[in-house]
């Protein structure tokens, strides 16, 4: 075919398929074609976002062979990124994570659990079903993303547990029956109403006797006056003394202190403070020591 027809030819095709008119020039198609194709572009009004992450590097369980691969955590927006806590929040950590060694085999709820870092962390050291809820929407996106990016299988929902009488969210009863769940392990975030959530859920506590973790002494502050009525049920409070600052973290165990429960804290805080102080050489360590409150009236009466 000679070079002038051949080039006539693709012309006629570019015009059948573009809709232009015969007799119409090839550039003026392809100008048509590439008009058409900027159509399609994105808006200039669309803005974007960037997508802030970061990185966490983790310890070894301990008596473990293996090291978990880090963590990937998408930061929700006006949140500070989550690292590997030191001092008190350590040893809050290491608590949570030593009722997760100790506690009898079942689920875990974690309540105002933020971006979701300590549910994640229950997935990553162990095979228990693990729920977390939110009330703040963007933490709760953060969390979503971050179990989806690391292929933990936590279920979070965007959802506030309340006090009875609250009509902004669910009780805990209200919580557990509605999804079938007999949490074991039940921990209250720095921003949960402790007092409230546990009014709600006065049924799980008598029926299963879930160990609770409370995530800071402003936490716990709000149960001072049920103590007695949780020890009338069994429950010991258990906390590290010596530490100071807001994050020291309290653990309400149904029943006696287990040796083991002291043994494990002692080993989950010499590994987290171990590879946070490989990053923050600075930050000096607290050894934590487990006291058991063992009754209430005015002052807590404690023993070592």
């Amino acid at each position: 075919m000679a070079p002038g027809r051949e080039s006539a030819d693709l012309v006629r095709t570019a015009q059948a398929y573009s809709g232009a008119p015969r007799g119409v020039g090839g550039g003026a198609v392809m100008g048509a074609l590439r008009r058409r194709r900027r159509r399609h572009g994105t808006s200039p009004s669309v803005e974007y976002r960037s997508r802030r992450t970061v990185i966490v590097p983790l310890p070894q369980a301990p008596g473990s062979q293996h090291r978990p691969a880090p963590l990937v955590l998408p930061v929700a927006p006006g949140t500070e990124p989550w690292v590997l806590p030191s001092g008190g929040g350590a040893l809050a950590l290491a608590s949570f994570l030593a009722v997760l060694d100790v506690a009898p085999a079942g689920p875990v709820l974690d309540v105002a659990a933020r971006s979701g870092e300590h549910a994640l962390l229950a997935a990553v050291y162990g095979t228990r079903l693990v729920r977390a809820v939110e009330g703040d929407p963007d933490e709760a996106h953060a969390a979503r993303q971050a179990a989806a990016t690391n292929a933990l299988p936590v279920v979070v929902e965007e959802r506030e547990l309340v006090a009875p009488g609250d009509a902004d969210g669910e009780t805990l009863d209200a919580y557990v029956t509605r999804t079938a769940l007999e949490p074991v392990v039940v921990r209250l975030g720095s921003a949960a109403d402790a007092d409230g959530v546990l009014a709600g859920g006065t049924g799980l506590l008598h029926r299963l006797r879930p160990w609770l973790v409370l995530a800071s002494d402003r936490t716990a502050g709000g149960l001072l006056d049920r103590v007695h009525d949780l020890v009338a049920l069994g429950y010991r409070v258990i906390t590290e003394t010596d530490v100071p600052g807001p994050k020291r973290g309290y653990v309400l165990a149904p029943g006696a202190a287990d040796p083991a429960f002291a043994r494990r804290l002692q080993a989950w805080s010499a590994a987290l403070l171990t590879a946070r102080d490989a990053a923050r050489p600075d930050v000096p360590a607290a050894a934590p020591a487990v006291v058991d409150v063992v009754a209430h009236d005015d002052a807590a009466r404690t023993t070592t």
